[in-house]
């Protein structure tokens, strides 16, 4: 399932004649495509996938409801081809103001005429809200960090550096089914562990240490997100108390989230 029929809904509502996409993530949300090179056309009734011949047969079979075409000069022209066949001679396009480079939006509009504009959207609105089989698909990911965690516990010994228990963490996510980490895994041990981005690195976990794992993995394109954060051996009355602190900060929050209310 893509989100093609929501997009085709919106592009109604706003009375756009069409949007035109390239970014990866929207790609694959709008149309469930994964190749690397993909441009895709939408109308309020049509929907074009443009590809090279290294993605035609995959992009057949990820991208239901669309016409797979295979470019051969080049994506500009046929796009121009899909347009003059479908007699769409003007009209108002949504673009990923966002994501498209300046280069390619100047060569758009030097491949269209006047009787084109185009407007920037906000394509993140329309992803935000989830599906039931995507948050399906979330929950996976986060199982997958969750048992990852789990499993590297064990094997976490004082003496080995952040990059060592990284690569375990990492290892532990890919056996269950992660496709890659969700961002560079973050583990910051001891002085580093006040640092919110400290990506692992050679220094030695100690004794005694505060460690912060901040990490996700990526399950069929969905990413998961967790921070965790132990001592390496029995904790000090500081650190239980700066744990507590932070612990009855995330219970207030969890309690207080709800449908309707800000980030404030």
């Amino acid at each position: 399932m893509n989100g093609l029929n929501l997009l085709q809904q919106d592009i109604k509502e706003q009375e756009l004649t069409g949007v035109i996409l390239m970014s990866p993530i929207n790609l694959h949300y709008f149309a469930g495509f994964t190749g690397t090179t993909g441009f895709a056309i939408i109308t309020q009734d049509k929907a074009f996938m443009i590809t090279d011949f290294r993605y035609t047969e995959q992009a057949t079979k990820q991208c239901e409801g669309y016409t797979v075409i295979q470019y051969e000069s080049s994506v500009m022209d046929t796009l121009v081809d899909i347009f003059n066949e479908h007699h769409i001679h003007e009209g108002l396009f949504g673009i990923e103001g966002k994501q498209m480079p300046v280069d390619t939006y100047e060569t758009l509009c030097d491949t269209l005429d006047e009787r084109f504009n185009f407007t920037s959207i906000n394509f993140a609105k329309l992803r935000a809200v989830k599906r039931e089989d995507e948050l399906e698909l979330l929950r996976k990911a986060a199982k997958i960090g969750d048992d990852a965690f789990a499993a590297l516990l064990p094997q976490l010994k004082v003496g080995m550096t952040e990059n060592e228990a990284r690569i375990i963490l990492e290892t532990e996510m890919l056996k269950r089914g992660s496709e890659e980490p969700s961002f560079a895994t973050i583990v910051a041990s001891g002085n580093r562990s006040s640092m919110p981005h400290g990506v692992a690195s050679d220094k030695v976990i100690e004794a005694g240490d505060f460690v912060t794992f901040d990490f996700g993995a990526v399950y069929k394109g969905y990413h998961s997100d967790m921070t965790r954060t132990i001592v390496m051996g029995p904790a000090s009355e500081l650190q239980k108390k700066l744990y507590s602190i932070v612990l009855e900060a995330q219970k207030r929050g969890v309690a207080a989230v709800r449908a309707g209310i800000t980030g404030k």
